[in-house]
């Protein structure tokens, strides 16, 4: 019978040790633990060739800043244009309101 092999996998992250089981994200996410880690490392990397004077605390601290204010602009971005096809909607609402059909 064949076991189980764990598919568990070690990640390093600024000195620290990550481990991640892909099997158990399941269906949570669209997006997979390894695809952030890679994400995540390639950033840290940019973030160190411009700001080579700073601390691995410093960066992780950079980058936390940097992924908080883009999720930010694009919550608001979305929260706009949900606003804007929100009032469209109710524009195209109010006009087939308007309009009243001609019987002969």
């Amino acid at each position: 019978m064949i076991e189980n092999l764990k598919t568990e996998r070690e990640y390093d992250i600024l000195g620290f040790k990550l481990k991640v089981n892909p099997e158990e994200e399941g269906e949570q996410s669209k997006v997979t633990s390894q695809r952030v880690i890679e994400f995540v490392q390639k950033k840290i990397s940019e973030l160190k060739d411009r700001y080579p004077q700073l601390s691995d605390a410093q960066i992780a601290v950079l980058l936390a800043m940097e992924s908080s204010r883009e999720r930010l602009e694009i919550e608001e971005d979305f929260k706009q244009s949900v606003e804007f096809y929100d009032n469209q909607a109710q524009r195209v609402k109010d006009l087939v309101e308007t309009i009243k059909p001609s019987y002969n």
